[in-house]
């Protein structure tokens, strides 16, 4: 009689548990087209209960730009699929035309060819080595530390650029629209991005190099060359 009722369950989860619905929530960087065929792989996945079940005994790995994958019944028929993805503090195109993402510690996200929008696009100077998805983003101190200045001191000032540029020999530039704003070495760094508010509004709407590099206690002059 055991044996019968227990039969009878596993058929019933088998035959009428059957997945007819996804649903994803989390993201952002795949449409759900997309999602859905890196996600549903295993013949496990298109049963809710099983698929439940699997997903946490043995979880989605190797799937680019996705940190986390949990499988959850959301009805007889339907799985709801929670994405998290890895955080992508900003985007560096390598030579070779891939794109290196990087987190807020510095650490490489993900290599990929594909361009995710809406990220804070940073270009490096030369790397040391092959980067490496979990490791640090090889370049030098003082490039980690240039970065960790324009990204305090940038959103503290409410300064937003297109795209930041940092050089072989250490010295930084922001694009914003048509101004290039050349920061010059690190040193003051902090300084000089302070000024930044008092002075861009005035030519916003202008073409041109505003030079900063200079810029300390000492010496408080700012050129703005136009072209």
């Amino acid at each position: 009689m055991v044996a019968i009722i227990f039969v009878s369950a596993l058929l019933f989860v088998l035959i009428a548990c059957n997945v007819k619905t996804y649903t994803f929530t989390g993201n952002t960087v795949y449409q759900e087209n997309e999602i859905k065929k890196l996600v549903v792989t295993e013949t496990y996945d298109t049963n809710v209960i099983v698929g439940s079940i699997m997903s946490i005994i043995y979880p989605k790995k190797g799937i680019p730009f996705v940190k986390k994958v949990r499988m959850k019944p959301a009805g007889l028929n339907t799985m709801k699929v929670e994405i998290t993805e890895k955080e992508l503090s900003g985007v560096s195109q390598l030579p070779d035309g891939r794109f290196l993402y990087y987190d807020s510690d510095y650490n490489v996200s993900e290599v990929s060819e594909r361009q995710v929008e809406g990220v804070k696009k940073v270009e490096l100077p030369t790397l040391m080595e092959e980067p490496a998805n979990g490791k640090r983003i090889p370049v030098d101190d003082g490039t980690i530390k240039s970065l960790e200045i324009l990204d305090r001191e940038l959103p503290k000032r409410e300064i937003s650029v297109d795209r930041t540029k940092l050089s072989d020999d250490g010295s930084i530039v922001l694009y914003k629209g048509n101004i290039e704003i050349r920061l010059g070495q690190r040193t003051n760094l902090a300084d000089k991005i302070a000024r930044l508010p008092y002075i861009l509004p005035t030519i916003e709407n202008q073409s041109g190099i505003l030079h900063v590099e200079d810029f300390s206690e000492e010496n408080t002059d700012i050129v703005f060359e136009k072209t």
